[in-house]
C-alpha cells in the first residue's frame, strides 16, 4: 500500500485529476467515488464451499463492508472456488481503513477455511475427500477434452489436497501455472491462433496431461 500510495501521490502532481472537496476523487463508477480505492484479495475457499458454509460467510461479510466477486471481479462467476473480496465502497473511511478493513477480512475468512478444512478431514470425511482429490487428479492426467470450467474445480480440489500436506504427483507451483495457462486467451496463445472451443479444450487437456506426467 505504501508503494501504491507514493506512485499515487507523484501522479497527481503531473496530471489534472478530478477531485471534489466533499467527495473526494470524481470516478466513472459512483460507488468508487471518495478514495477511489479498491483493494482486494483473491481467496480460496473449498472448504467452506464444500461443508455449505461459503454463502452464509459470505453474507456476513457484506454486513462488514466487503463485497465477494467471481475470479475476475465484478459480473464474473466463481471458478476453482476462488472469490475476490474488496471493499463495498470507498466513500467516507479513509485509504488506511479500507486496506485494514479488507485485511481483517480476509482473516476471517481464513480462520474459516482452516476450521472447515479441520471438519472435512475427520474419519468418513477424510475418505470422501481424498476421492475427490485423486478423481481430479487422474482427470487432469487422463482427460483428453477439458473444458476451463472443469480444469479450474479439478485443480482447486488438487491444491486443496495438497494444501493439507497429501502426496500428490504435482506440487504448488505447477498447479499456479496451469491456474493461469488452462484460460481460454493461453491456451490459443500457446496454439499460436485462434480456436474453436473444441480445440481449446483438447489442447487444454493436452498441456495438462504433459505437465501432471512429467
Amino acid at each position: 500500500y505504501d508503494s501504491v500510495s507514493l506512485m499515487d501521490d507523484e501522479l497527481s502532481e503531473k496530471l489534472e485529476v478530478a477531485f471534489h472537496p466533499e467527495f473526494g476523487f470524481l470516478t466513472a463508477c459512483p460507488t468508487n467515488v471518495g478514495t477511489g480505492l479498491r483493494a482486494s484479495a483473491l481467496v480460496h475457499l473449498p472448504g467452506l464451499a464444500l461443508t455449505g458454509q461459503v454463502n452464509g460467510v459470505l453474507q456476513r461479510l457484506g454486513a462488514a463492508g466487503m463485497v465477494a466477486r467471481g475470479h475476475y471481479g465484478e459480473g464474473t462467476k466463481v471458478l476453482g472456488d476462488f472469490y475476490q473480496v474488496s471493499n463495498a465502497r470507498s466513500l467516507g473511511p479513509g485509504e488506511r481503513a479500507v486496506v485494514k478493513a479488507v485485511s481483517d477480512s480476509v482473516e476471517t475468512l481464513v480462520r474459516a477455511e482452516t476450521k472447515a478444512r479441520t471438519e472435512l478431514v475427520r474419519g468418513l470425511g477424510k475418505t470422501r475427500l481424498e476421492d475427490m482429490v485423486f478423481r481430479a487428479v487422474g482427470a487432469l492426467e487422463h482427460a483428453r477434452l477439458m473444458t476451463y470450467e472443469e480444469a479450474m474445480q479439478h485443480l482447486s480440489a488438487v491444491r486443496l489436497g495438497l494444501s493439507l500436506g497429501w502426496e500428490l504427483p504435482t506440487d504448488l507451483t505447477t498447479v499456479n501455472e496451469l491456474t493461469v495457462m488452462a484460460q481460454p486467451a493461453h491456451v490459443q496463445m500457446l496454439a499460436g491462433k485462434e480456436l474453436e472451443p473444441g480445440d481449446r479444450d483438447f489442447l487444454r487437456a493436452t498441456l495438462l496431461r504433459g505437465k501432471l506426467q512429467n
